[in-house]
C-alpha cells in the first residue's frame, strides 16, 4: 500500500516537470488582431520589377511592398476625396499636362497664358461632370425664370404738348393745357409710386427662388478665401496625404 503511494506521487511529480506540448499549427493571434486575408493578384512584369526594386530597398517582403502601396494608395484618395474625386483630379492633372505640352512656354504655375489655357480646359471638365438636378432644383431655376420675366415695367412720363406757335420749346397754350399736363404728371408719380413697390415685392420673390443658389455659391467663396496662399496650401495637401501613408507604415511595424 506503501509502495503504491510512493509510485504514485512520482507520477505526478514527473508529469508537472513534463514539458507542455504545444498545439499543432501557428499560435493563436493576440487580442485585437484580426487575421490577414489572402489576395490573389496577378499583374505586369513592368510593375512587380518595380515592387521588388523598392521591397529591396526598403526591407519588405513582397506581399509587404504590394500592401504597403495599396494602403497608400487608398489613403492618398482620400485625401483627395474619395475615388470619384481623385480620378477626377487626374484628370484634370493629365488636361494641363497637355495644354503645356502644346504651348510649350513651361508650367502652368509660372507662365500666365499657359495657366489661362489650362484654366479653361479645367473649367470645361468640371462642367462636363456636373450631376444631373435634382428636380428641386429644376423648379427653382423655372420659378427664377418667370419671375425675371414678368419683372413690372416702369410708367412711362408723360410728353409735354407740343405747342402751336413755338414748337419745341414746351410751352403751354393755355391754362388748362397746363393743369391737364400736371394732372398727367401727378398719375404717372402715383404709377411710379406702386411700380416701384411691386419692383421691390418682386425682388423678395426672386431673392427667395434664387437664395439657396446663392447660400452654396457663398459656401464656395468663402471656401476659396481660405487658400489664398496656393504654394502653402498645396505644402499643406501634400503633407496631409504624407501622413496617413506614414501612419500605415508604423503600424505594419
Amino acid at each position: 500500500m506503501g509502495n503504491a503511494g510512493n509510485f504514485g506521487m512520482r507520477c505526478v511529480a514527473t508529469n508537472r516537470n513534463a514539458p507542455i506540448k504545444r498545439r499543432p499549427g501557428r499560435p493563436p493571434l493576440a487580442h485585437g488582431v484580426t487575421k490577414r486575408a489572402p489576395l490573389s493578384l496577378r499583374t505586369t512584369p513592368k510593375l512587380k520589377g518595380e515592387l521588388q526594386h523598392r521591397s529591396e530597398e526598403t526591407g519588405r517582403s513582397l506581399t509587404q511592398e504590394a500592401e504597403f502601396c495599396i494602403e497608400a494608395w487608398l489613403a492618398l484618395e482620400q485625401v483627395f476625396g474619395g475615388q470619384r474625386m481623385a480620378a477626377l483630379l487626374r484628370l484634370m492633372a493629365a488636361a494641363a499636362t497637355l495644354v503645356e505640352v502644346q504651348i510649350g512656354r513651361g508650367s502652368m504655375m509660372t507662365d500666365y497664358w499657359t495657366y489661362c489655357a489650362v484654366e479653361q480646359a479645367w473649367n470645361g471638365i468640371i462642367r462636363s461632370h456636373r450631376p444631373v438636378p435634382g428636380p428641386e432644383v429644376g423648379e427653382l431655376l423655372d420659378e427664377a425664370v418667370r419671375l425675371d420675366k414678368e419683372t413690372p415695367r416702369a410708367p412711362e412720363y408723360p410728353d409735354f404738348p407740343i405747342p402751336q406757335r413755338l414748337p419745341g420749346l414746351g410751352f403751354f397754350v393755355s391754362e388748362e393745357q397746363r393743369h391737364e399736363h400736371e394732372a398727367r404728371v401727378r398719375e404717372w408719380e402715383r404709377q411710379t409710386a406702386e411700380w416701384r413697390a411691386k419692383v421691390a415685392e418682386h425682388k423678395q420673390k426672386r431673392d427667395a427662388a434664387l437664395s439657396r443658389f446663392r447660400h452654396f455659391e457663398e459656401i464656395g467663396r468663402n471656401a476659396a478665401k481660405i487658400f489664398k496662399n496656393p504654394e502653402h496650401e498645396l505644402q499643406a495637401v501634400l503633407a496631409g496625404a504624407a501622413n496617413p501613408t506614414n501612419r500605415s507604415s508604423n503600424e505594419d511595424e
